[in-house]
């Protein structure tokens, strides 16, 4: 897998759109949380969590313990889903419960800032594909048009930090102890007190954390990739950029093999195959490449 490159922007996306009317009324149909479900499929999660915890606390060796790290990190992605749901308030019934039960995972759980990822992740969603803000959290932020601008040492370290080589191993690890930086006084306590723990518990449980940590969160970012980076996305300057075009546009959703897609990352109106070449400029502005 290559890394990502410089996004071309063309493509007339008004067209092709519904009305926001009818978006909206349709959204509205699934737009309505039910608590309980969503304690339901908490606690199962919880639950699997508990069960690996455990195991990695009984591991014999390490070779066990890479097992259990690897299924640690999947059952730790699958809460970061919830979590990243909560973040919108859209997990259970009510903002309270969502803000409270997101905090205890984040801080207790996955050691993770849950105030912070509101504040960031509020932003993307807020600017995302807009050529004029600053989107770091983008795994290909700029533009074909805007690499080509930039001075050379520029290009070299877009090319490195957005590089998958750099994505996959030092982003993580930036994005973990960047928690212990940005979260609020509480949050540290919590955090600290988390992985205290996992000190505590002896080497080889420290060791299934610690991996499980950085896998998951290796993992996440890849799927990131996957969702915002495709031939011929939305990019727009702020003075044509629209908020409902890029979220009808500028992101995908993925297609599961074996269900009604192709298994195939797709734009939330029309179909495109994920980019996953290197970030370097092409002359086409549109290139389609194999998921």
């Amino acid at each position: 897998m290559d890394q990502a490159r410089p996004q071309a922007q063309n493509g007339d996306f008004k067209k092709d759109l519904p009305s926001k009317t009818a978006v909206y009324e349709h959204v509205q149909k699934y737009a309505k949380p039910c608590s309980w479900t969503a304690a339901w499929w908490l606690i199962q999660t919880m639950a699997l969590w508990g069960v690996l915890n455990a195991a990695a606390f009984f591991c014999p060796n390490y070779w066990m313990a890479t097992i259990v790290a690897g299924l640690m990190s999947l059952v730790r992605l699958r809460l970061f889903i919830l979590y990243h749901d909560m973040g919108h308030n859209s997990f259970f019934g009510t903002d309270k419960l969502n803000q409270r039960v997101g905090y205890f995972i984040g801080s207790f759980v996955l050691g993770h800032s849950f105030s912070y990822w509101v504040r960031g992740h509020n932003y993307h969603h807020k600017n995302a594909n807009n050529l004029d803000k600053k989107l770091f959290a983008q795994t290909a932020p700029w533009s074909i048009e805007q690499y080509q601008k930039a001075p050379r040492w520029q290009r070299m370290l877009y090319t490195t930090v957005y590089g998958w080589p750099f994505l996959i191993t030092a982003c993580p690890l930036y994005f973990i102890f960047l928690q212990f930086v940005v979260c609020t006084w509480a949050e540290l306590l919590g955090i600290l007190c988390t992985w205290s723990f996992a000190i505590w518990m002896g080497p080889v449980y420290l060791y299934c954390r610690a991996v499980s940590t950085v896998v998951a969160a290796s993992l996440g970012i890849i799927f990131f990739h996957v969702q915002h980076t495709f031939d011929n996305p939305y990019r727009r300057h702020n003075h044509n950029w629209d908020y409902f075009e890029t979220a009808m546009k500028g992101s995908s959703f993925f297609m599961v093999p074996g269900g009604s897609g192709t298994g195939r990352a797709a734009s939330s109106t029309t179909t495109y195959t994920t980019s996953t070449r290197a970030c370097r400029p092409t002359a086409s502005p549109s290139v389609t490449t194999s998921a």
